[in-house]
This record gives C-alpha cells, structure tokens and sequence, in this order.
C-alpha cells in the first residue's frame, strides 16, 4: 500500500502541474521562502512578443536612427504608464483574477502592475530579443530592469552577475529608465524582493 501512495502522490503532483500549465499558472518563491502561485508571466511574455510585435516596431519607427535603445525603451515606457490602472479586482470590468494578458491590456485599455509590466517586456522583447531582462515581485507590486549600457545612470539592481536599469511600466506617474518609485526602492534597498529572468 506504501507504494500505492507514493504512486498517487506522483500522479496527484503531475495532475496539479498538467492544471497550472494549461491555466497560464506557476510558482514563485517570495524573499521570505513563501511559495506562491501567480500568472506564468515568462510564458505571456514569449507568446505576446509576436502579436505585439507591429506596435513594438511602430514605437520603434518614431525613434531616429541616431537614438539609442535607451530612447526606445522610454518612449515604450511612457506609453505603457498612461495605459490607465486598474487593480483588475472589480467582477464587472475584468475576470476579477488581478492580471490581464499584454493584449487584453491594451484592447481594454487598463492595467495593473504585473500586467503592464508582461506587456512592455513583451513589446521590447519584441524588438530587442536578445537584451536581458529580469522581472523583479515586491510585496504587492512587479517592475522590470533591463541589462543595457545607459552610461550608468539611474537606479540600478546586480542579479546574478548581470546588472539590470530599472524600470517601472506601471504609472502613471512618467518614470524615465533608471527611475523608480520611492516605494520600491525601499523595498529593493530592504532586499524584499524575488525575480525571474526573462529569458
């Protein structure tokens, strides 16, 4: 019987598993150890690159050819924080489930936190695929940094050896690359924070 158990234990955890993927659904440990269960943001960031690659190019097509990827990354940025916020809680304007995909954000034309921050990542990778990005959890709210040279300016998070400029899509305050929110530099500079990298 001890391995009858152990059989359905395995076949329990391969039923859970098979239902989080097919639900866009994965794991993240928080800063403190927690295990959580959350939107499989890596996986809406690598399937929304391509339908939102045309207003990715669009966005790109206003920067002169002089500019660098940091101007396109901030013309993105701003675009994305006046993309108003909403909590995605209310039953009666979303599913109430706290998250939209990138292209239900902008058809719907709101966002929450982690929501905004899938679509820009999805909207530079599109553009950029081989910049690294990291998705960065504070307790109640995401942002993102990008690996680029920007002359060292602006607020700035080593992860893993590779150093990330940070940014916050959310708004709808217009913060350039490189400038966050005092609240989340709080919470970085308490180290109250979890990541995934963007691959």
């Amino acid at each position: 019987m001890k391995n009858g158990n152990a059989l359905f234990s395995v076949a329990q955890a391969q039923a859970y598993q098979q239902y989080l993927d097919d639900n866009y659904l994965s794991y993240l440990q928080t800063h403190v150890g927690q295990q959580f269960i959350k939107p499989d943001h890596l996986r809406y960031i690598e399937e929304g690159k391509a339908s939102l690659s045309p207003a990715a190019q669009a966005l790109n097509k206003k920067i002169s050819a002089t500019n660098n990827t940091q101007s396109f990354v901030n013309l993105l940025l701003s675009w994305v924080q006046s993309i108003p916020y909403n909590t995605l809680q209310d039953r009666q304007t979303t599913n109430g489930a706290g998250y939209l995909p990138p292209s239900l954000v902008l058809s719907n034309n709101q966002g929450d936190c982690d929501s905004k921050s899938v679509l820009a990542a999805s909207l530079i990778r599109s553009v950029l695929p081989e910049v690294k990005m990291v998705m960065l959890y504070l307790p109640k709210h995401a942002l993102l940094g990008i690996n680029i040279n920007n002359n060292r300016r602006g607020r700035r998070l080593d992860i893993e050896g590779i150093n990330y400029t940070l940014m916050e899509p959310t708004g709808p305050a217009e913060l350039k690359l490189g400038n966050i929110a005092r609240s989340s530099e709080q919470a970085i500079a308490s180290k109250k924070y979890s990541y995934e990298i963007i691959p």
